[in-house]
């Protein structure tokens, strides 16, 4: 039996009694949505590397294989291009079938289609439905979303309120990763909306209008689908830090969280010429941090004595992209887990407080004109 997924750029789910698999996602009905991240525990069959790929005439084919490359660039999966469609096996991009995937591979001896049309060809796009092929569900089904998101039912339209069932606890798997609000698989905040008003509302205020535009698989994203699909690829586990792990590409280094370097993820990226020192201590009495210009800067803040740190942004003027990301302006992550997105902030701001959950704070600065700057202060509380 198969259930087809209808989507405002993200899921609705007819739920069966069965094991979830046979699925087909079509994301056609509304533009700017992205989705998350449980994967299926069970499929119907287990994919084999390389994935044979087909694409059709009339798609952007540089899209489909650049998409699949950053994928093989961030894990063990492998796709490979076929030129027939003759016995053959793997994923079919096809432009007849708007923006849908299946979930999971349904299929042993034949290809399985993967839509791709004019609202959905850009590289992000192709990579939120391949990962539906490897069967990554949305995030903001995930069993634990009411910790992290409230679902306005009211704004729904009627008949798409399953879209925002959420997964069985006992059909999917998160390794334990968080919940990450910067996922190319979270949905955009309007998604169903019956009336333009939102429909997902993040519980963190600060992450209120970020949800569902990232351009790239989040590193939790390609933890995901290692910890999955390529959990035998290396003879042993290294002892990696920051939450990084046993890179699949490179079984004698650790695959690290953006900004952090070393064999063991050791330490963050220091530019200490342009940026000063990475790590810098809070006191009771505060401290103050500035940068401006045209810079890349880490810094990580550390209470002196284990207490938790009180940060105020007094001012900044920082990038203005359309979308607010990890890549542009200034992240602070701030909570215990720094694997997930954090605090991002672009454009002018004045007097922004924040308040560490444990001792420590990771700051991230990409200025890209000279007259961008941010001043902070920061003391322990």
């Amino acid at each position: 039996m198969t259930q087809l997924f209808h989507v405002l750029l993200t899921t609705e789910k007819k739920k069966t009694n069965t094991i979830i698999k046979s699925i087909s996602f079509n994301e056609t009905e509304i533009p700017n949505l992205r989705t998350k991240r449980a994967i299926l525990k069970e499929q119907d069959f287990n994919w084999t590397f390389p994935i044979n790929y087909y694409i059709w005439d009339g798609i952007n084919a540089d899209s489909v294989r650049y998409a699949l490359k950053l994928i093989e660039d961030e894990t063990c999966i492998r796709f490979k291009e076929i030129f027939s469609l003759d016995n053959a096996t793997g994923l079919e991009f096809v432009n007849d079938q708007g923006c849908s995937s299946f979930l999971g591979r349904v299929e042993i001896d034949r290809t399985q289609e993967v839509g791709i049309v004019c609202d959905c060809q850009s590289v992000s796009w192709i990579m939120h439905l391949v990962l539906h092929s490897l069967g990554v569900l949305h995030e903001e089904t995930r069993p634990d979303r009411n910790n992290f998101v409230f679902i306005d039912w009211n704004n729904i339209i009627k008949d798409k309120t399953n879209a925002f069932d959420i997964d069985n606890k006992s059909e999917v798997e998160t390794f334990n990763l968080r919940y990450d609000y910067g996922s190319l698989m979270h949905s955009n905040g309007t998604a169903y909306s019956r009336n333009g008003k939102q429909t997902i509302i993040t519980r963190n205020i600060l992450m209120y209008r970020k949800i569902g535009f990232a351009k790239k698989l989040s590193f939790n994203d390609a933890k995901l689908l290692n910890f999955y699909y390529c959990n035998t690829t290396c003879p042993q586990e290294l002892p990696c830090n920051n939450h990084g792990y046993t890179d699949p590409n490179n079984c004698s280094k650790c695959k690290c969280l953006p900004n952090f370097v070393g064999d063991r993820c050791e330490k963050l990226k220091e530019n200490y010429e342009v940026c000063g020192p990475v790590l810098r201590y809070g006191f009771n009495k505060s401290s103050l941090l500035r940068i401006n210009g045209i810079k890349s800067c880490n810094f990580r803040l550390k209470s002196f004595n284990g207490s938790k740190l009180r940060l105020l942004l007094e001012s900044a003027n920082l990038p203005k992209p359309t979308r607010c990301t990890t890549d542009t302006g200034f992240e602070v992550k701030y909570i215990l887990d720094k694997s997930v997105l954090g605090a991002t902030f672009c454009g002018i701001n004045y007097y922004r407080v924040l308040t560490s959950v444990g001792d420590d704070v990771i700051i991230h600065y990409k200025g890209d004109n000279e007259n961008n700057y941010f001043k902070l202060f920061f003391w322990t509380i």
